[in-house]
């Protein structure tokens, strides 16, 4: 939009000059004397723009002097604007709350103002679908490319993803660490998914080690903590995994596998674990390795002189911190924690500095 120059404090070579009367032409910004553009902005400010955003331009454009902002404020809660911000709205606004009330913003449904009845009407797309084509979701990873949460569809495809029983296109593997657990996903009009993250609100999970614990079965894991025993307490039937595979065979004995751990996961917050994923490694100190892409293969030397030739469908590995680590950057001397499913479907290698830890 070519500015008007309606602001005494924004020159019409300021760069971001044509974005801010987009702003006044759509509503977004209020008609006024001065933009204030090098200002620091408060919470509430933003919130009124994203209401506008939102269809809410009578409500935020009609609140009075003496009840604004509280006015804004009300009409923000009211639509979940606010879900998740640290900020009480009165505030200097943080990076990460602006992020998270954009996020809220597109995922309500838009607002148009009947003026005949005086009254809204709730739009039958969320701002996401209607300006991008995109759909946000939320729901509990059912089975990925290399198996199914329950065990009984062993037919998978390649790039596929299952989420709550539901086939998506996951070319990009962006589901594969999240099976058995709640997530949030945005995909396309052709089931693409695009984005997805774990969603921790209404996901707990609980990572216990071997060496922790004082009694386990596929019951009650006791924990000592301290001078106390922390019981975990595992649904009925729960959904069983051993190194990323479901097993419903794996026993008592592979829950207290040697140096491994266990990740429980609970999807609705009712303190009883309904998904049990049990970790159980092969320990290598690494005195050589090599490493055949090509092939998915990855060949290691103990300091012993034994090889151990590790080709599955897929390999990864991560470093000490978490972060990825590429297979040709595994140097000797490192310790690798090498988890490896049935079938040798995949492998995860957790690569440690130099001594174990388990």
């Amino acid at each position: 939009s070519e500015y008007s120059g309606q602001f005494a404090d924004v020159a019409a070579d300021n760069p971001y000059a044509s974005y801010i009367q987009a702003g006044i032409d759509n509503n977004f910004i209020s008609a006024d004397t001065h933009f204030r553009p090098d200002d620091y902005i408060k919470a509430y400010e933003l919130i009124k723009m994203m209401l506008c955003v939102n269809g809410y331009h009578i409500v935020a454009v009609n609140s009075g002097i003496s009840d604004y902002p509280s006015y804004i404020l009300a009409q923000a809660q009211r639509l979940n604007l606010l879900d998740g911000m640290q900020n009480n709205g009165m505030d200097f606004i943080s990076r990460s709350d602006a992020a998270i009330l954009m996020f809220n913003t597109y995922i309500t449904y838009p607002f148009g103002y009947d003026f005949e009845s005086e009254s809204f009407e709730k739009g039958s797309e969320t701002l996401l679908e209607k300006l991008y084509d995109y759909k946000l979701k939320r729901g509990v990873v059912t089975g990925n490319d290399i198996t199914q949460l329950d065990g009984v569809n062993t037919t998978v495809t390649q790039g596929s993803i299952w989420i709550d029983n539901v086939k998506y296109t996951d070319n990009d593997r962006l589901g594969l660490d999240y099976i058995g657990e709640t997530v949030y996903f945005l995909y396309d009009e052709n089931a693409n998914i695009l984005a997805l993250w774990r969603d921790d609100k209404y996901t707990q999970s609980v990572t216990i080690y071997e060496h922790q614990m004082e009694d386990a079965d596929f019951d009650i894991i006791k924990v000592m903590e301290g001078e106390k025993t922390k019981k975990y307490v595992i649904e009925d039937h729960p959904y069983v995994m051993l190194n990323g595979i479901a097993d419903a065979n794996a026993t008592v004995e592979d829950l207290r596998s040697v140096n491994g751990h266990v990740v429980l996961v609970d999807n609705d917050r009712d303190s009883r674990f309904e998904v049990v994923k049990i970790y159980k490694p092969e320990i290598v100190l690494v005195d050589s390795v090599y490493v055949d892409e090509d092939a998915n293969e990855i060949r290691l030397s103990d300091v012993n002189g034994t090889v151990l030739t590790i080709n599955s469908d897929i390999i990864s590995a991560k470093d000490a911190s978490g972060k990825n680590l590429a297979l040709s950057r595994i140097r000797s001397g490192r310790l690798l924690y090498i988890y490896t499913s049935a079938g040798n479907k995949t492998t995860f290698i957790e690569a440690q500095n130099s001594a174990v830890e388990g």
